[in-house]
Order: structure tokens, then sequence, then C-alpha cells
């Protein structure tokens, strides 16, 4: 009995991580004008971040 409860766990898990799986990649599809247009300025701001956050760079 327990084995089956393992396995069904791990199908809802597994069902659960396709369908975000799907939805992001349905967003994606959706907001891709956007992310080719402002999507080199998004990089760039990510960077300038994650470099202010490693003590790189001062980012105001």
């Amino acid at each position: 009995m327990r084995s089956l409860a393992f396995i069904g766990g791990f199908s809802v898990i597994f069902v659960l991580m396709g369908a975000t799986a799907s939805a992001i990649g349905q967003m994606l599809v959706q907001y891709r004008g956007f992310i080719e247009s402002d999507g080199e300025h998004m990089g760039d701001l990510v960077s300038a971040l994650s470099c202010g956050n490693a003590g790189y760079a001062k980012v105001l």
C-alpha cells in the first residue's frame, strides 16, 4: 500500500512539473515580441545587479 502512495505521489509531482513547464512555455510564446525587443536590456540590468551583489561594482 505504501508503494502505491509513493508512486502516486511521484506521479502527481511530475504532472504538476509538466503543467508548470507548459504554462511557462505558453507565457514565453505570448510575450515573445517583448522578450525579443527588450530582452537585451533586461540582460544588461541583471548582469549589473548580479555584479553589484557580488561586490564587483556598485549599483545605485
